[in-house]
């Protein structure tokens, strides 16, 4: 969701408005399951803070996290909650056992992109289906299966012909295409969080447990928020037919009239003007029409200029500790590259700079330079630095601050000219 650098300053930011140190919110940040979680929060507390004055954790007994006064008016209580995927350690599973399957066909010699794995699932009720895989400590005795290894072998003493495998026990097949592209590699198979009823549908669950939860006098929003769960993702709905958000908060509020409405935000990749993808967040505010105590239109309108998309954000976080945690660690930018006729200027993330200092990376090394490339020839000639300017970090566009070096070529040399 955010990087850690980026979260930090915006803690600092909460605590500063709140006057108050988060002491929960840092215990969550600090463990996997949590920590997506109290991103989210986070994000609320300010993009709430921007449209009124908020207290958090009021002292009331039973009342959501925040109260939100908008222009001096009534209070309304606005609860932050965060939507995981709810089969997240099936997915996790899913793509395990795939990166398994593909590596012992690179093992093999096999081309990747030849083979491919289908994932279905066992109907569970009104659940919907659920797969059936291999822990994750399980690979040796996965790819051991006597059906992975018949799979495997077939091919290898056959490379041109199609082969398909059922892997019983678990709810996976897969097939052998000879003819297969490399732009074609991946997997398929059926969506997991796909209920056959709305009262399964993960944004009704989360609405009727937040209206369990809280019993206070005045107008209550749930805001649920995620960049992982397909429950609110408008595209993956009206593909597969899976039910909406809009339907499962309709269904929540006809049985709970003490939510006033919901603010539904789903992060998600878009494509830019020019090209490109960036995950912005697509907030939509659903109110109750038939709620115990309704929201006014002023209030309507101030909560809809709640913005979200403050904040640049990046890879999910999942519920589990990443092998890799640096990724998701600090802000980083471009090496940004201004020639001109007699000096050139250069902008270098100042991360990579220190790194650069401390002997762990160059930068040609950290962006990959060739070394016909403009910069690294410039480095290697040794040209002179005449000025040095810094430029402040953008954390909320997750944009490290920038060292700018001017440089000009060397003077000739005069006591040792070369021949």
């Amino acid at each position: 969701m955010l990087l850690e650098e980026q979260t930090a300053k915006l803690l600092q930011q909460c605590e500063e408005i709140l006057g108050i140190e988060l002491r929960t919110t840092r215990g969550n940040l600090r463990k996997a399951e949590s920590r997506a979680a109290a991103v989210w929060e986070l994000l609320v507390i300010d993009a709430a803070s921007r449209i009124g004055s908020i207290e958090y954790e009021p002292d009331h007994e039973g009342s959501p996290d925040i109260r939100l006064q908008i222009q001096g008016g009534r209070a309304i209580w606005l609860e932050a909650t965060y939507l995981y995927p709810r089969f997240w350690d099936e997915e996790r599973r899913s793509n395990a056992m795939v990166a398994w399957l593909f590596a012992e066909a690179k093992r093999r010699g096999i081309p990747m992109w030849k083979i491919s794995p289908r994932l279905d699932g066992i109907q569970q009720g009104q659940k919907g289906p659920i797969r059936v895989l291999p822990l994750l400590q399980e690979k040796r005795r996965f790819l051991k299966h006597h059906e992975v290894v018949k799979f495997f072998e077939g091919i290898v003493c056959h490379p041109h012909e199609p082969r398909t495998c059922t892997l019983s026990p678990y709810t996976v097949s897969l097939s052998y295409l000879p003819d297969a592209q490399p732009q074609h590699m991946g997997w398929g198979g059926l969506a997991q969080e796909a209920p056959t009823s709305v009262t399964e549908q993960a944004v009704y669950l989360k609405l009727k447990a937040k209206a369990k939860q809280h019993d206070v006098a005045g107008p209550r929003l749930v805001c649920i928020g995620s960049d992982q769960s397909p429950a609110l993702s408008r595209l993956l709905g009206s593909r597969t037919g899976m039910l909406s958000a809009r339907e499962a908060a309709a269904a929540a509020f006809s049985a709970h009239p003490s939510l006033s409405a919901a603010i539904i935000v789903a992060i998600e990749n878009r494509f830019e003007v020019g090209g490109g993808l960036r995950r912005q967040a697509r907030a939509e505010l659903l109110c109750n029409p038939i709620p115990t105590d309704p929201l006014t239109p002023e209030e309507v309108r101030a909560l809809c200029m709640m913005d979200f998309n403050r904040w640049t954000y990046t890879r999910p976080l999942e519920p589990w500790e990443s092998p890799k945690p640096h990724i998701s660690r600090r802000a980083t930018g471009a090496l940004v590259w201004r020639p001109g006729a007699m000096r050139v200027e250069i902008a270098i993330p100042v991360n990579i700079v220190v790194d650069a200092l401390a002997g762990k990376t160059s930068i040609p090394t950290a962006f990959e330079l060739a070394e016909d490339d403009e910069v690294t020839r410039v480095l290697n000639k040794g040209w002179s630095i005449v000025s040095c300017r810094l430029i402040e970090a953008k954390l909320e566009s997750g944009e490290a601050a920038k060292l700018i070096l001017e440089l000009v070529p060397p003077m000739p040399p005069v006591y040792w000219p070369g021949k």
